[in-house]
């Protein structure tokens, strides 16, 4: 059994911040929700309209928002805290490319006709590198997330050369660059004017909560192996599938 002692409590909430941890959490858990209806659907163990109910079509795009808010908030503050470290710049981008390659690979051997060629890693790796300088210029971030979103919302421009250069493969998970790129350079802004900062609650669970959000990547890399491994044993077993 694993004691979360005030001390480390406390160590967590010095070290981090709250909301962002939060934020990132509820992300993971709506992930983990979402990735187990999915599975559920796909090995005929539940039918659920994943790809025709508003509420399952605007989930995944709601846990986009949050991911991609999340790191752009985190991008502003870890580089004015310690300014940029491109040792960790350099290891972050081989780690998202190699595990977004590996996602690539794998998904087009399963399921050629749904492969991932531009999934949320692929997209955290352009973004990183695309919004890193407007941590600088905070303001520019908030001008840009304002344009990309009249253009897409308002005048309706739409802009997504992966897909069409993939036209014939309908992906699991798909995070064009543009639009998303907005929350990100939103997240950058509201860090800058240290909203996120003012919300300071006290509870023991943080220290777990805070330990989830440290170790997002991981979660998203394992989570649905996990699930999908599972179920797929649940549906031998009830004949759910040959």
């Amino acid at each position: 059994m694993i004691k979360i002692g005030q001390a480390q409590v406390n160590q967590a909430k010095d070290d981090r911040l709250i909301l962002i941890d939060l934020l990132r959490f509820l992300a993971i858990f709506l992930m983990v929700i979402f990735h187990f209806a999915y599975d559920l659907n796909l090995l005929h163990l539940v039918k659920i309209q994943i790809y025709k109910s508003s509420f399952w079509y605007l989930l995944p795009r709601f846990i986009v928002i949050l991911f991609s808010f999340t790191m752009g908030a985190s991008l502003f503050y870890s580089t004015q805290r310690r300014g940029i470290s491109w040792q960790k710049l350099g290891w972050r981008t081989i780690k998202l490319a190699s595990l977004a390659m590996i996602i690539s690979i794998v998904t087009f051997q399963l399921f050629p006709h749904n492969w991932i060629f531009f999934g949320v890693l692929h997209f955290f790796l352009i973004a990183t590198w695309v919004a890193l300088p407007f941590v600088f210029c905070p303001k520019v971030a908030l001008l840009l997330a304002i344009c990309i979103w009249s253009l897409r919302f308002g005048f309706g421009v739409s802009f997504d050369p992966m897909s069409e250069l993939f036209a014939q493969v309908t992906p699991s998970d798909n995070i064009p660059f543009y639009p998303w790129i907005a929350m990100v350079f939103f997240g950058i802004f509201i860090a800058s004017t240290r909203a996120l900062e003012q919300w300071k609650p006290k509870f023991k669970a943080y220290a777990f909560i805070a330990w989830c959000s440290r170790h997002t990547l991981k979660i998203y890399m394992l989570h649905q192996a996990v699930l999908f491994g599972l179920l797929w044993v649940v549906a031998k077993l009830l004949g759910a599938i040959q």
